[in-house]
């Protein structure tokens, strides 16, 4: 394959793994894998690839692990990983991508984990994974997700792993789970919430979550706390966030009782607190731009 352009791989008829670390590829061309029959593994990665187009890796029927992160990937074709039955984990963090679609696994039934963190997803739009039952691992953390539509989460029953943590969630409305979920970790620190709703935690049980460095409001996390330890989960901090100097929750004077409703005041209140730290915090424990 050239340096700049992956165009046909040839008729390796034994190769299993492929490997490009480095390599400063722009592009990867449909049909670029043809020919190498039993192919398992992938990985372009630390190069430049800006779009995956379809036809590149689907025609790999035999593709269990594909790596393409750390790159500058931007967009995805429709249906770009469609039908890879063999397919069990995707590894794409450190890209560029400001979108989500579902149609990108369309019948690739057997993905078991997904790895898009630190991208710059803003949406994850209704039933985002509802077409990959056996999804066991989703890490969407350090991206920009600003909302969760509805049904987002539909399809799935029990994830080892679900990062939302480090985005701009407001909010995340109990629509977004179905009626139960169980969540081995949950990753939902360094957010901007002030409240989970108490139809949200009915759904939902964990063993354990991250939750630190949200603007909670005092009453409100009294009932998190309350949910945790109904559902025999644990609190986690994130490693290398912990202080004695910064304050859990913020609330109203008075206020006794957890309203569940943004509070953008009291946000900017608990955020502004970080500012005047006199020994700030580990570089994204807390999101305050």
């Amino acid at each position: 394959m050239g340096n700049k352009n992956c165009q046909n791989s040839g008729y390796l008829v034994k190769l299993k793994t492929i490997s490009f670390w480095g390599c400063n590829v722009e592009t990867v061309e449909a049909g670029a894998f043809k020919g190498v029959p039993q192919l398992k593994n992938v990985q372009i990665s630390f190069s430049n690839l800006k779009k995956i187009r379809m036809g590149v890796f689907n025609p790999i029927e035999t593709l269990e692990l594909l790596r393409i992160h750390d790159n500058r990937i931007e967009t995805i074709d429709d249906q770009a990983f469609a039908n890879l039955t063999s397919l069990k984990k995707i590894y794409a963090g450190n890209n560029a991508l400001s979108y989500w679609h579902s149609n990108w696994f369309r019948n690739s039934t057997n993905l078991q984990t997904m790895d898009f963190h630190n991208n710059k997803i803003r949406t994850l739009p209704r039933r985002a994974f509802a077409t990959l039952p056996k999804l066991k691992r989703i890490n969407l953390d350090w991206n920009e997700i600003s909302a969760i539509e509805s049904e987002a989460f539909r399809g799935l029953k029990k994830l080892q792993y679900l990062g939302l943590g480090n985005n701009r969630l407001t909010v995340i409305h109990e629509s977004v789970f179905p009626s139960s979920i169980q969540i081995s970790t949950l990753l939902i620190n360094a957010n901007y919430l002030n409240y989970l709703s108490g139809e949200l935690l009915n759904k939902v049980s964990v063993l354990e979550v991250f939750l630190d460095y949200n603007p909670w409001k005092c009453p409100c996390l009294k009932e998190i706390y309350a949910w945790i330890h109904s559902t025999k989960g644990a609190l986690r901090v994130y490693d290398g966030c912990g202080s004695n100097h910064v304050p859990v929750c913020a609330n109203k004077k008075s206020v006794l009782q957890c309203s569940e409703n943004v509070d953008e005041e009291l946000s900017r209140r608990y955020l502004g607190v970080f500012a005047n730290l006199t020994k700030p915090l580990a570089s994204g424990c807390v999101r305050t731009n």
